[in-house]
């Protein structure tokens, strides 16, 4: 069986983080001309698709191996949410607080209204974050406030309803029917056009499912992390199409290609990262892998230290482009986010997941007693 843990997913991760913060930085800070050349030629959003990809292929795993490690369907099945709200709830608690405490700081940027940013951090804390940006694109800033405090969360509720879907549809239908309809949906989900902040686009499953697929195809046992028999070089290649697939669909291709080729190459980069350690196998890439681990935090943190920093130097530099503007807002949000990152990883994340594995460890937190390796009962299929 593979590892437990897979340090070259963890790096696709860091990669898809920093596509995201180069799409963010674009018109907010002061940023060299050649990062707004570069938005002539590729957009760099689709980092969330690689994110979708990586979920579907890990939460298929993980719930599967807990339907395969328990004697108890339904006890698998509240443990697995036990352990993702705890892993993914309490931050988004704490930047949609500060979310807010940033708004209120914020003066010079349009729709800074802390009231209308925190009721989009409450549909944040809800899960219904896509569903409340749609609707506030429609009416106009003036309704909702700006999107850029905490509105990145609307994938977040995408993926925490992909979550309960595709928990559900195996509980309930089985692995090879709840794989068999997330492809139909998918399929027919991908002749619809999905311009930004459309219910398609917001709603996009196409990524989530071929992440699903790809872990129901390759793995034989219940919750093993399957790898691919494929070098170094061809994982590389694998990733760098798929990135490369990823940024120039958005402005090469017309609707509805762009969500479904975007899809594909982001699961290039998944199968990539499933390859003999592509990134992992060299030190070169362990500030990858710290990226990595810490992405969800910064995918949280990032829009409101940009926010931040873009405010304080409005008040004091001034926002001219210049080049030394420029590197002082680009040190500042790169050291920033490095910090806030790493704390609300070390004292939120891993605080409240350790939380959860010693609860769910002494049986305070199941419904029935934990089964010998006997007793274990085989996963659906």
């Amino acid at each position: 069986m593979a590892s437990a843990k897979n340090n070259d997913i963890q790096c696709l991760r860091a990669f898809a983080i920093l596509l995201v913060l180069v799409q963010h930085t674009r018109a907010r800070i002061p940023t060299p001309d050649i990062h707004a050349r570069l938005f002539e030629h590729a957009a760099f959003w689709p980092g969330v698709d690689i994110f979708f990809a990586i979920s579907g292929f890990l939460i298929c795993q993980t719930f599967l191996r807990d339907l395969n490690a328990s004697s108890s369907r339904r006890d698998a099945f509240k443990e697995f949410w036990i352990r993702r709200v705890a892993r993914l709830l309490p931050a988004v608690i704490f930047w949609v607080a500060i979310s807010v405490a940033v708004a209120a700081y914020t003066v010079s940027y349009s729709g800074a209204d802390p009231i209308k940013v925190a009721a989009g951090g409450a549909m944040s804390i809800l899960g219904l974050s896509n569903l409340w940006w749609v609707e506030c694109v429609k009416a106009g800033r003036d309704v909702c406030g700006s999107a850029d405090f905490n509105g990145v969360t609307w994938s977040l509720s995408l993926e925490w309803q992909l979550y309960a879907i595709l928990t559900a549809l195996i509980f309930f239908a089985g692995k090879r029917r709840a794989i068999g309809l997330l492809i139909i949906a998918a399929v027919l989900m991908s002749f619809l056009p999905a311009p930004s902040f459309s219910y398609p686009w917001a709603f996009r499953i196409q990524a989530f499912s071929l992440g699903a697929v790809t872990y129901c195809v390759l793995s034989r046992h219940p919750g093993e992390l399957p790898k691919l028999p494929i070098n170094t070089m061809v994982s590389l290649i694998l990733v760098a199409i798929g990135i490369l697939i990823c940024v120039i669909a958005p402005v090469k291709l017309h609707e509805p290609l762009v969500i479904p080729t975007i899809a594909l190459g982001a699961l290039l980069c998944l199968l990539g990262s499933l390859g003999e350690r592509p990134f992992s196998q060299s030190r070169a890439f362990s500030p990858l892998i710290w990226i990595g681990e810490r992405s969800y935090s910064i995918y949280l943190c990032h829009l409101p230290i940009i926010l931040f920093v873009r405010e304080t130097m409005q008040r004091t530099l001034g926002l001219a482009n210049t080049p030394t503007n420029q590197a002082i807002a680009l040190l500042s949000v790169a050291c920033l986010v490095a910090l806030c990152a790493d704390l609300s990883y070390r004292y939120i994340e891993l605080p409240f997941q350790e939380w959860a594995k010693r609860k769910l460890a002494a049986g305070s937190l199941t419904l029935s007693p934990r089964p010998s390796n006997i007793e274990r009962s085989s996963c659906p299929r």
